[in-house]
């Protein structure tokens, strides 16, 4: 039961914590008529609470309210349980949930010689045995290391893109045009390109030429580090482990190692999977869905599921339209 909260000051909580709270405001008494002593503060489930409890004890049968006690809102139930059992409960059985156990709370419900019939919490492996719950999958932990590397190609070519970027920012800052050889944007970033912007580009200050230098470095380390890691995936895609796989799954129209060596080492096993709508959830192709009361409506794809694997089959997906005829018959056909 929540009731105004108070603006003390450190000094007059201070007072009333020591149990003198009659002490402040004498001489202020309509101020004092508004200030409660005896109410407290409460932190239950990330909320904060100002005032008091009611702990009530209900007969089962009329649902008649037979004791209570008012506490401030710092009591736990369980302290207020001696309070509310009385000599005619004798005999009765005693419905609670889990705050009510415990050995002193036991030793009060014997005490009153009542029934004890206090809720306490499930165990979770109850559910388990019964198979109620499923255990989450863990990859093979050689796996996990598989998959790291995988991502890590995706992580440089994000930050390859941020690259080039920066470079191309630079040269439209300074008004610098592309030479007709380079006007079509299939033909930037090749050797010929990288060499136009160490060489040729021309410049009036050695700051900007210093800066132009290196953020041509940082493109060129970063091409560097991008072909040693995709390298490390073509030795792995290689190897026993995932050579078969990748030749089945190559047989897809639009999927290349890359896009395998990303499936596998997401995935590991499809057969975790209980169904395709299972594995679509775990991807993230699905919609999101707002529920409200009668009112069921279903949003643009989820944010939620594995982005790395999601973004790399919708782009395959769209390669594999383009080339197979029966695919682009479906796709029309949704569309």
């Amino acid at each position: 039961m929540e009731i105004p909260r108070q603006r003390n000051t450190r000094e007059e909580n201070k007072i009333i914590k020591e149990e003198s709270g009659d002490d402040p405001w004498n001489d202020r008494p309509n101020k004092k008529r508004h200030k409660d002593i005896d109410v407290c503060w409460v932190k239950k489930n990330g909320d904060t609470f100002y005032g008091y409890k009611n702990h009530i004890k209900v007969d089962a049968k009329s649902k008649i309210i037979g004791t209570y006690y008012a506490s401030d809102a710092s009591v736990h139930d369980s302290q207020a349980l001696e309070l509310l059992l009385t000599e005619k409960d004798k005999g009765q059985t005693l419905h609670a949930d889990s705050a009510y156990t415990g050995p002193h709370q036991e030793a009060t419900i014997s005490e009153h010689k009542m029934i004890n019939n206090v809720h306490e919490k499930g165990r979770i492996n109850k559910p388990i045995r019964s198979g109620e719950l499923s255990a989450i999958y863990i990859p093979d932990p050689s796996t996990l290391e598989d998959r790291s590397l995988v991502r890590m190609r995706a992580t440089l070519i994000k930050d390859m893109t941020k690259f080039k970027q920066r470079i191309k920012s630079f040269l439209y800052f300074y008004g610098i045009a592309y030479p007709k050889e380079f006007e079509r944007s299939g033909s930037h970033w090749s050797k010929r390109f990288m060499k136009w912007l160490n060489e040729e580009v021309s410049l009036q200050h050695d700051s900007d030429i210093h800066t132009l230098k290196i953020l041509v470095q940082e493109a060129e380390q970063q091409r560097k580090l991008l072909l040693e890691v995709l390298h490390k995936i073509h030795s792995l895609a290689s190897g026993e482990k995932y050579a078969k796989n990748i030749a089945s799954l190559r047989t897809i129209p639009g999927i290349e190692f890359i896009t395998a060596m990303t499936f596998l080492t997401e995935i590991e096993k499809i057969d975790r999977f209980e169904n395709t709508d299972h594995f679509a959830g775990f991807v993230g192709m699905i919609p999101n869905r707002h529920s409200s009361g009668e009112k069921d409506k279903n949003g643009e794809m989820t944010f939620r599921g594995q982005d790395t694997l999601r973004r790399s089959l919708i782009e395959r997906s769209w390669v594999a339209v383009r080339f197979d005829p029966a695919l682009m018959v479906s796709y029309l056909w949704l569309y």
